[in-house]
């Protein structure tokens, strides 16, 4: 039998091939749910701790049945209970037609969980099955052709039409989309450089009139009026002297629209790197401003070996 390691990420089918799993269940245990997964003669051979919001999500919205389409990480590869060993698992996402949803869980930029989406996984500039356009899109020396620019954009319209149905039926009433802000101020930027804010505000004209959707256009209420350091360059760290994503940064460096109060804001970004919290504080400072309710959607999400 294959030998698990810790912090190993793989699909649920994976760990099934590996453990003989055939069926689960879920336990309730004060603050969480155990979801065990057991074989043929019910025995367990894989446990996960649920924390309460993740697990009513699920129930709500019927994940309980796609757990085959988990990604987990093994936090304990050689857990001991009862004379037994088995792993002990996180869910770090689940699928649902073709997008993956996760839960950006609360620290200090974030006062409370939120369910969040992406669509694919970013592996690195070139690398196979990357999605590069999102680089094309960010055109850092504004040199980029305008045929690259609008094949990106055309690529990009496709993974929104592919992916954000699925997360508007997660809303209860009408949705306003914003963007998260680039790291500089608004006119250090040309206009090739914020296709990927402009393709969503046309995107969302598209959807409307193709659906006859409500769909509300928010993709200028959080803008850039002093710069902050870019953290999406290997060298980052030395860039500037401009501060790293800090508590309060989009408060203090972006001017954020009144008319976020009381909206159920679907907040879209390129790609959510875990660590960075730049998306974290963005909602936090969505929710300080008086925002109803906020689900974070980024395209891509860093590498999944380094979750």
């Amino acid at each position: 039998m294959e030998t698990l390691k810790k912090y190993q990420v793989l699909s649920i089918p994976e760990l099934i091939n590996i453990q003989n799993i055939v069926q689960y269940r879920v336990k309730p245990n004060r603050n969480y749910f155990i979801l065990e997964l057991m074989n043929n003669a019910n025995k367990v051979k894989a446990i996960s701790f649920l924390k309460t919001e993740l697990f009513e999500y699920m129930k709500k919205n019927d994940f309980k049945f796609e757990l085959k389409n988990a990604e987990i990480k093994i936090t304990n590869p050689n857990y001991k209970f009862n004379g037994e060993e088995y792993p002990i698992f996180e869910i770090m996402s689940l699928k649902e037609n073709g997008i993956y949803s996760f839960l950006l869980s609360s620290n200090e930029f974030l006062s409370k969980n939120i369910i969040a989406f992406f669509s694919t996984y970013y592996l690195g500039y070139k690398e196979l099955n990357n999605p590069d356009f999102i680089n094309v899109l960010k055109n850092k020396y504004n040199y980029t052709s305008s045929i690259q620019l609008q094949m990106a954009v055309e690529e990009l319209n496709q993974v929104l039409t592919n992916s954000l149905p699925t997360i508007f039926s997660k809303f209860d009433s009408s949705i306003t989309i914003c963007v998260v802000p680039r790291a500089k101020h608004e006119e250090f930027y040309t206009f090739n450089q914020k296709l990927f804010r402009s393709a969503i505000s046309d995107w969302i004209s598209w959807y409307n009139r193709q659906y006859n959707a409500p769909l509300l256009d928010g993709t200028h209420y959080i803008l850039r009026h002093s710069d902050t350091k870019t953290t999406h360059t290997k060298n980052y760290d030395v860039e500037d002297n401009l501060p790293l994503p800090y508590v309060g940064i989009t408060r203090n460096t972006c001017n954020i629209a009144a008319d976020v109060c009381g909206k159920n804001i679907l907040l879209i970004d390129d790609i959510y790197t875990k660590s960075v919290n730049v998306d974290e504080d963005c909602i936090q400072a969505l929710y300080d401003n008086g925002a109803k309710s906020v689900i974070l959607y980024t395209v891509a999400f860093t590498n999944k070996n380094k979750i």
